[in-house]
């Protein structure tokens, strides 16, 4: 458990960030990426940008709600959820909260929560929910058998 709190607060020792790339990915899942932009080369030889925090969240539920109120989800209409998405760029990220093992709260400015729940229908306790990178080190993963652990 020492290990887990100490992962999650390297993470959070970065923090607070602004976010300039919300994004949906293969199906549901999302990435972002905050802080100063960096420059990478992709497998295709391209050069892209990537941030100096980036958060890959998949393989679980989510949902993004301001003052309690449902904004978009993992489950809403994949047109709606790049146009909501767009507006939350500049938003800062101040926390990431895990108070059980199963969920997640990603905290923004504005009262923006964005939470990951394992779906232990579809995936397994094992199955990652989020692997944060920062400034191209090891990555930090999160999964709710693991908790934060170095992603091999």
């Amino acid at each position: 458990m020492t290990e887990n709190k100490t992962l999650l607060k390297t993470i959070l020792n970065y923090l607070p960030k602004s976010v300039w790339n919300f994004e949906l990915g293969h199906g549901s899942f999302i990435t972002l990426d905050l802080g100063k932009k960096i420059k990478r080369k992709e497998p295709d030889g391209c050069i892209g940008e990537t941030g100096e925090i980036h958060l890959w969240i998949y393989l679980c539920d989510w949902a993004l709600t301001q003052n309690n109120n449902l904004i978009v989800s993992s489950e809403s209409d994949r047109e709606t959820i790049p146009a909501v998405f767009k507006k939350l760029c500049s938003l800062q990220l101040l926390n990431i909260q895990n108070n059980t093992t199963d969920t997640l709260n990603i905290i923004f400015d504005n009262n923006y929560i964005l939470s990951l729940k394992a779906n232990t229908d579809l995936y397994e306790k094992k199955d990652d929910m989020l692997i944060t990178f920062i400034d191209g080190k090891t990555p930090i993963a999160y999964s709710p058998e693991k908790g934060f652990y170095i992603e091999e």
